[in-house]
């Protein structure tokens, strides 16, 4: 990876961030602006992503079983104090069930999910 400011903060992000920075990580070749671990009134989110005037709050699980109805609630009540859409993402999940996918378009949640990787390169 050559030296640029995206690629600088894409591997900061990576070696800090554990798996929320490696999906973390993929926003930020995006082009988004990432703050990890970002305080809420209501609690603390994965990170939140701006571009152009969007804002997305995220929540990374590892494991999908750890994902309740009560996760999902609390990430739309942090996503409302951060005035962002909120995003659930999986990170390693073959499937996600089809229960879980009911539960978030019912809570207005999109849900993402990110297969494990080695190397990111930036656009």
């Amino acid at each position: 990876m050559s030296w640029t400011w995206v690629a600088q903060s894409i591997r900061r992000v990576v070696r800090d961030g554990g798996i929320v920075g490696k999906v973390a990580a993929l926003y930020i070749a995006a082009g988004y602006d990432v703050k990890l671990n970002y305080e809420t009134p209501v609690g603390k989110l994965g990170f939140l992503a701006r571009k152009r005037g969007e804002a997305i709050a995220v929540d990374v699980y590892s494991n999908i079983k750890d994902v309740s109805e009560d996760s999902l609630r609390s990430l739309v009540e942090k996503a409302k104090h951060a005035n962002a859409k909120p995003v659930l993402v999986i990170y390693g999940s073959l499937r996600i069930p089809r229960e879980l996918a009911e539960l978030a378009r019912k809570f207005n949640v999109k849900l993402k999910r990110v297969k494990p990787y080695s190397k990111i390169k930036p656009h």
